[in-house]
């Protein structure tokens, strides 16, 4: 086995880097990116004091808020 195959949790070998090739895969994929944009949009509703109360400024709200849903 080569230095960029790894097992993943089920058991299966995938080569690191690549992309996902299973329908599985894929909707997991879209699950995170649709759950990243949802919580990005409600980062921009979050009033001023509760951004103070988690500690990120309205300034690293916006920022987060303004990156593309594909992005960590």
């Amino acid at each position: 086995m080569s230095a960029i195959t790894r097992f993943s949790s089920e058991g299966s070998v995938r080569a690191v880097g690549k992309p996902v090739r299973s329908w599985s895969g894929l909707w997991q994929r879209l699950e995170l990116w649709a759950e990243r944009r949802r919580q990005r949009r409600e980062l921009l509703r979050l009033p001023d004091h509760v951004l103070k109360d988690i500690g990120i400024s309205r300034a690293e709200a916006l920022n987060e808020a303004g990156k593309p849903f594909w992005k960590p």
